[in-house]
């Protein structure tokens, strides 16, 4: 990701966290260990309700603290 950031500076780069619909990453590949199959994934396990899920809850942690490191320690301020 600082590589990436790095060569847009001062531009603001906007990271978009794991919000995807759970019909999105069971396609991809080995998804489909991971999420679940929903008829209307629109409405289903994404977002907040994919957040604060107890067994998502490390990774959307670990997601955090990511930008926290690219922001506080790497010094890239563009990164929102």
């Amino acid at each position: 990701m600082q590589k990436l950031q790095q060569h847009f500076i001062p531009i603001k780069v906007i990271v978009r966290f794991s919000d995807f619909k759970s019909n999105e990453y069971y396609n991809l590949l080995g998804g489909k260990h991971f999420e679940p199959h929903e008829e209307n994934p629109m409405i289903g396990w994404r977002g907040a309700s994919r957040y604060y899920a107890a067994k998502y809850k490390e990774a959307f942690g670990l997601e955090c603290k990511a930008i926290r490191k690219v922001r506080e320690v790497i010094g890239l301020k563009n990164v929102w």
